[in-house]
């Protein structure tokens, strides 16, 4: 996905919004609007991708509230080959 793309999303319950920059996708993603259980695709496109399955905004989903009312981003864990 280009970075000067736009963007189109289609929440669980089935709404679409965009179009819309990676910038602001990742505004909306930061502020849990977008989740991961959201749809992303680029304007040209007609495929859906997960939102947490996005490159650019992975590491930008939050995770729904846990039990102490903290919201944390979802940690995204590398692994590293050893040469």
């Amino acid at each position: 996905m280009s970075s000067n793309m736009n963007y189109l999303v289609r929440s669980p319950d089935g709404k679409e919004y965009g179009p819309a920059d990676r910038g602001t996708l990742v505004q909306w993603a930061q502020s849990g609007r977008l989740t991961g259980d959201s749809e992303v695709r680029n304007s040209l496109m007609k495929s859906w991708q997960k939102a947490n399955e996005v490159d650019f905004l992975k590491l930008h989903i939050v995770r729904p509230t846990d039990e102490s009312g903290v919201r944390q981003k979802v940690a995204y864990k590398v692994a590293k080959q050893e040469n």
